[in-house]
């Protein structure tokens, strides 16, 4: 009987022994290898992984800090055109200004009213005559010869040109008159005062513009507004590159990861069938276990 059990406890001992170099048991022991390999991997992953998460929150976070600061831009500028046109409408109603405007509606009018008897004389004069005659056939060649559907650029140009000095020859006559006669000359001179007078008030409105208090204090908030911007927007060019920088470090990481996998793979590829194989030759003749004789 004694005999008997010990022959059973060898028998369970090579059997146990012959389980733990077994098939099976490398299954077991490469399934057990590719969960710590995964668990490692997932830690090696968590780092890039977590870097890239927080850089698409900074870069989503600094793009929302460049749309207010936009925003504040905005209404910074829209502030100071309010401050502008206000001041502008401010001085286009001002005593000033539209007494200015009239010294020189008054001064045309008293210029044009002298000047009239001086050109009406004219029409008397031969040089006047001839010189308002060619300027009427002139214009009427220029209007019927652009009408032509033969008229080239270098016919057209020429046209315009006789036009137009035709014109010339009537104006000089004209002012030729105009400055021998006093009263025109002092009305004209009246005249070209009250001009360079309103255009020098409105040159020192342009130029005193930026000094007004209203327009002062709507540019002082726009300075740092515009800088605001200009910072923001630099902040998120550096978030995107920062991001870009992360998932550059993420990828690099999944492809040494791939790599990584592929040798762990071919391992354990190897050790399966080397313990198939060392399976193989511990079976029997009909692909069992064999077991000693009792």
């Amino acid at each position: 009987m004694k005999s008997v059990m010990l022959r059973c406890s060898v028998c369970a001992v090579v059997v146990i022994g012959l389980w733990g170099t077994g098939p099976a048991h490398a299954k077991a022991k490469n399934a057990n290898n590719a969960k710590n390999a995964k668990k490692a991997k997932d830690n090696q992953r968590a780092d890039p992984a977590k870097a890239v998460e927080q850089a698409d929150k900074d870069l989503a976070a600094a793009r929302k800090r460049a749309a207010e600061a936009q925003n504040d831009l905005a209404r910074a500028r829209a502030a100071v055109s309010k401050a502008v046109a206000a001041a502008r409408n401010e001085f286009q109603n001002s005593p000033r200004l539209r007494d200015a405007v009239q010294a020189v509606a008054a001064a045309r009018e008293n210029y044009e009213t002298v000047s009239m008897p001086v050109l009406l004389s004219l029409r008397d004069t031969p040089e006047y005559k001839k010189a308002l005659d060619a300027q009427d056939a002139a214009d009427r060649e220029k209007e019927e010869g652009l009408k032509a559907p033969d008229c080239d650029d270098a016919r057209r140009a020429k046209l315009i040109t006789a036009a137009a000095d035709a014109r010339t020859v009537v104006s000089r006559i004209e002012q030729e008159a105009l400055s021998a006669n006093p009263n025109c000359v002092a009305a004209r001179k009246r005249l070209d005062e009250a001009i360079a007078a309103l255009n020098k008030l409105r040159a020192d409105f342009e130029a005193g513009l930026k000094d007004s208090a209203e327009v002062t204090a709507a540019r002082e908030r726009f300075g740092p507004a515009e800088e605001n911007a200009a910072k923001a927007a630099e902040d998120v060019r550096d978030a995107e590159k920062a991001r870009a920088e992360a998932a550059k470090r993420r990828s690099a990481d999944n492809g040494r990861d791939r790599q990584q996998d592929g040798r762990r793979k071919g391992k354990n590829n190897r050790n399966n069938n080397r313990n198939n194989n060392k399976g193989k030759k511990n079976a029997g003749p009909g692909g069992g276990i064999s077991l000693p004789r009792l």
